[in-house]
C-alpha cells in the first residue's frame, strides 16, 4: 500500500535515483518495479524489535547510500530514530503519539483513513501533487511463465478463472489467523462461483498454503481446483489473468488490487476504513460487517489482537450471500456475463 507513494516520488522526481528499505518477506514483490532503481535490505528492522547489532548495520547502510531524503510511510520509532542517526538532511514521516519527533517534516496520525492514503500524506506534507495515485505490482517475463504454466497444468490454459485465496493473517510482524473467513464459506462461494459464473475456480495460496488451498478445493468439490501455494510475483501474475480474486485482509489481496484485478476482501476483526483495497471505483470492494469499531477507533492492526479475541465469524462476520453478491457486482462492473440468478 506504499506503491501509490512511490509512484507519486517518480512522477515528482523523474531523474531521481529512488531506493526502497525493504524487509525479504515482501522484497520479492520490489526486485523489478520500474519505479526503483534499487533495493536496501533492512535486516528486519521495522518488522520486529531488532537486536541492536542489526539496527546499527542498517543504520550504516543508510549513512553509506548518502541519501537527500528519506519518506518513511510507517509509525515505528525504530525507522524514524535510523534516518536521523543516518545523517539524511530532509525525513518526512508519520508522526504517531509522539514516534515521528526526529523527521524534519512530521506527517500527524490522528484520524481514520485508508493505509495507502496515510502514506500519500506525506507526499501531501513534501507539496507533491497526488491526483492519479495508484496501486502498482508489476510481474516480470519468468513470474507470467511460471503463471502460464501452472494453468496448463491443471489443464485450465485460455479458459476464465477466479482464484480463491483462503490465507492470510501472518507477516513478520503480526499473527492474526482470525482474520481468514472460514474455509466451509469460501468453500459454499467456491462451489456458487463454479455453478453460476462460468469460471473456473481455483484455491491459491502462498507457499505455506498447501494444506488451506487443497482443503479448499475438497471440500468445494467439482469445479474447484487445487492450485497450491505461488510465491508474490506468480500470485500476482495469476491475479493479472483472473477475472475474479477472493481473499482475506491479507497481502496477497493488495497484491491482485495492484495488478488490476476485480477484487473482493473479506473483512473480519479488521477496518476498512483502513485496510480496504486502494483501487479505483468498480474494481475492488471491501465486505464487511460492522462489529466493535469502537475497539479498533485508533489502532493499528498489530495493536488488534486483544480486540479481536472476542471476534466469532458467525457472529459477527458476513456470510456467503453477502461475499457472493459483491463477486456478482464486480463481474458486472467489469461487463462479464451476469452470473446466473439462483433458482
Amino acid at each position: 500500500m506504499a506503491t501509490p507513494l512511490l509512484g507519486v516520488l517518480r512522477r515528482a522526481y523523474p531523474r531521481a535515483h529512488i531506493e526502497w528499505a525493504v524487509g525479504r518477506w515482501s522484497r520479492p514483490l520490489l526486485e523489478n518495479h520500474p519505479d526503483l532503481d534499487g533495493l536496501l535490505d533492512t535486516g528486519g528492522v521495522g518488522e520486529s524489535r531488532p537486536d541492536p547489532a542489526r539496527w546499527l548495520a542498517f543504520v550504516r547502510r543508510l549513512r553509506a547510500g548518502k541519501y537527500e531524503a528519506a519518506f518513511v510511510p510507517d509509525r515505528s520509532p525504530v525507522l524514524a530514530a535510523a534516518t536521523w542517526l543516518a545523517g539524511i538532511p530532509q525525513r518526512v514521516g508519520l508522526n504517531s503519539a509522539g514516534r515521528g519527533l526526529s523527521y524534519t517534516v512530521r506527517v500527524p496520525v490522528n484520524e481514520v483513513k485508508l493505509e495507502a492514503e496515510l502514506y500519500l500524506d506525506c507526499a501531501r506534507a513534501a507539496g507533491l501533487e497526488t491526483s492519479g495515485a495508484r496501486l502498482k505490482i508489476v510481474p516480470d517475463g519468468t513470474a507470467r511463465a511460471q503463471a502460464a504454466a501452472r494453468l496448463a497444468r491443471l489443464g485450465l490454459a485460455g479458459r476464465p478463472f477466479a482464484l480463491l485465496h483462503p490465507g492470510g493473517g501472518g507477516n513478520p510482524g503480526m499473527t492474526l489467523v482470525v482474520k481468514r473467513w472460514p474455509l466451509p464459506q469460501f468453500a459454499a462461494l467456491a462451489r456458487r462461483l463454479a455453478a453460476q459464473s462460468g469460471l473456473a475456480v481455483l484455491a491459491i495460496g502462498g507457499p505455506g498454503d498447501t494444506d488451506l488451498t487443497a482443503a479448499l478445493a475438497e471440500q468445494a468439490g467439482p469445479g474447484t481446483w487445487d492450485a497450491g501455494g505461488a510465491e508474490w510475483l506468480e500470485l500476482a501474475a495469476l491475479a493479472e489473468r483472473a477475472a475474479l480474486y477472493v481473499g482475506n485482509d491479507t497481502g496477497a489481496t493488495h497484491v491482485a488490487a495492484a495488478v488490476g484485478c476485480q477484487t473482493v476482501m473479506v473483512l473480519g476483526p479488521s477496518d476498512p476504513r483502513r485496510y480496504a483495497p486502494f483501487a479505483p471505483p468498480g474494481q475492488a470492494v471491501a465486505v464487511w460487517r460492522e462489529w466493535a469499531r469502537h475497539l479498533m477507533a485508533g489502532h493499528h492492526t498489530a495493536d488488534l489482537r486483544g480486540g479481536a479475541a472476542g471476534f466469532d465469524w458467525d457472529q459477527h462476520g458476513v456470510g456467503v450471500e453477502e461475499v457472493w453478491q459483491a463477486c456478482a457486482q464486480l463481474l458486472i462492473s467489469a461487463g462479464k456475463p451476469a452470473p446466473t440468478p439462483t433458482s
